[in-house]
């Protein structure tokens, strides 16, 4: 729940659960497998009426045979898994891409997140595509991977200043605040000096020194499609 994205959909679910009369249990793993595992045994036992889960990393689904209520995955998905809520991340990373692009720039770097997540391949696979539209070549050494978080902005910053790169795109808006703030240390001034764009479109984004560009996530409709697939 640290990730701000995912707090503003759990909000969003609560209150919307809360004003229709039920009550409403919040787990959060901490991306730890276990915790994640004992979670789900203690929801079954308490027999809720429904699921909705935002897994974490190299997280197993939920056996559903075990379950004889709705259960909706958001934004990640495991494998075998019926009902799925997501955004597009491959047109995402397009657009953040092609918003770099027509800057002029061509040598852009990438904050990503784990290699492992697909939320983050797919918006890797809309820079790549962008970047072919322009008929600029993928260089793999321009993308960092981190974790979603502050410090791999900042770890992610000095590693792509390296590469002489003249824009940077962040997967998510806290990786951003991270470069934003390695950057800011470095005397290097956004937009002056280097472009950088960040994912989520979280409140935050407004109230830095100089407004960071950022993808916008639909978190009320996200959250309005895993109600409706939850009590339909």
């Amino acid at each position: 729940i640290t990730n701000e994205f995912f707090a503003r959909i759990i909000r969003y679910l609560e209150l919307f659960f809360l004003k229709h009369q039920y009550s409403v249990l919040i787990c959060d793993s901490h991306e730890d497998i276990e915790i994640e595992q004992l979670h789900i045994r203690n929801l079954k036992e308490q027999q809720v009426e429904g699921i909705i889960y935002i897994s974490g990393r190299n997280a197993n689904p939920i056996q559903e045979s075990a379950f004889s209520i709705p259960i909706v995955y958001i934004d990640r998905k495991p494998e075998d898994v019926h009902i799925f809520v997501h955004s597009d991340n491959r047109q995402g990373g397009y657009l953040a891409a092609r918003h770099l692009l027509e800057l002029g720039h061509t040598r852009i770097g990438c904050v990503g997140g784990p290699k492992d997540l697909a939320d983050s391949n797919r918006r890797t696979q809309g820079y790549i595509r962008a970047l072919m539209e322009k008929g600029v070549e993928f260089d793999p050494s321009l993308i960092f991977y981190g974790d979603y978080d502050l410090s791999s902005g900042v770890r992610g910053a000095e590693y792509l200043l390296k590469k002489d790169v003249t824009a940077i795109f962040a997967y998510n808006d806290m990786s951003a605040y991270g470069v934003f703030h390695y950057l800011k240390q470095q005397g290097i001034s956004v937009p002056e000096d280097i472009s950088l764009i960040g994912y989520d479109d979280i409140f935050f984004s407004e109230i830095l020194s100089v407004p960071l560009t950022s993808i916008h996530q639909p978190v009320e409709e996200m959250g309005t499609e895993a109600i409706q697939q939850m009590i339909r």
